[in-house]
């Protein structure tokens, strides 16, 4: 593995104890519906020119540094993956929430146009399914076992896994033990990473959305 140092940034798994290998979850970097504030989900598009160049930089201060990357399949991601290094495997189900009848709306219209739901979703967002589309408590009980077959893949190393914000959320609740209510304390921004240690066969979080 290569030195996982980038300039005079600290990098956030190195030094962390894990009883298994430690898991890096990177959020994909840009995209032009990010940028204008659409809801996206499992919609595929690219990442923005600004999102490529800022890939372009992740991997030139980072890449080499894991042992092993996986990504979801949404080309978002794999630009993103592709930028770390070679590529061990792509991950259905990491995928990102599918968002149904929210794709493509502005936040402000899905808000008004679905404000029903949005109060449901408020109140459980573990049960209450986007129309057309999933609840994050679907997203939770496919990431997560999947997140732990590619840890259990590893006997140790640094394991990038490139994935998308409600992935990185659930997932990281589970691994703090906290309710899918609780979801917002682990959103991340573009590019944001979050660190995952083993515990025996449990998932910790080690570092949350920090910046590399």
């Amino acid at each position: 593995m290569a030195d996982s140092s980038a300039g005079n940034t600290p990098i956030p798994w190195v030094g962390v104890e894990s009883s298994g290998p430690v898991l890096v979850l990177v959020r994909h970097g840009r995209t032009a519906w990010n940028a204008e504030q659409r809801f996206l989900g499992q919609t595929d598009l690219p990442l923005d020119d600004v999102g490529a160049s800022e890939v372009e930089a992740l991997g030139a201060r980072i890449g080499g540094a894991f042992d092993a990357i996986y990504s979801s399949p949404l080309r978002r991601a794999l630009q993103t993956a592709e930028a770390l290094g070679p590529l061990q495997g792509v991950v259905p189900a990491i995928t990102e929430l599918n968002q149904g009848v929210l794709e493509g709306l502005g936040v402000a219209e899905g808000f008004e146009r679905y404000r029903d739901w949005f109060r449901e979703w408020a109140d459980d967002p573990e049960k209450a399914c986007v129309p057309g589309g999933e609840s994050l408590g679907d997203v939770r009980d496919r990431a997560v076992p999947a997140v732990l077959g590619i840890a259990r893949a590893h006997e140790r190393g640094v394991i990038a896994v490139v994935t998308h914000q409600m992935v990185i959320a659930a997932v990281c609740c589970h691994a703090a033990g906290a309710p899918l209510r609780d979801y917002r304390e682990y959103t991340v921004p573009n590019l944001a990473v979050s660190v995952l240690r083993m515990r025996g066969e449990q998932l910790e979080v080690a570092a949350h959305g920090r910046t590399v």
